[in-house]
């Protein structure tokens, strides 16, 4: 069930920004469904709060990770259009 709605929320995002120039890359199923299931077994708010922020972690980590080869390849182009 989760896979699932994660499936339709990334097809909905690749919808809204097709033609859209975006840095937008989702966190892989692989990845993530491990902590969803973690918050799935959670048996108290603490857990799932736990469990939470790791999602958020792994999320954010991603997004740098994103971020920093994008840089890398626009320095690559600039340094390839400069020659």
């Amino acid at each position: 069930m989760a896979q699932d709605t994660y499936g339709r929320l990334v097809t909905s995002v690749a919808i809204k920004q097709a033609g859209r120039s975006s840095s937008f890359q989702s966190v892989s199923w692989d990845k993530l469904s491990p902590l969803v299931n973690q918050f799935n077994r959670a048996r108290n708010e603490t857990e799932k709060r736990k469990a939470l922020d790791a999602i958020k972690k792994l999320i954010e980590a991603e997004r740098r990770r994103a971020e920093e080869a994008k840089k890398k390849a626009e320095e690559k182009r600039k340094k390839k259009e400069e020659k």
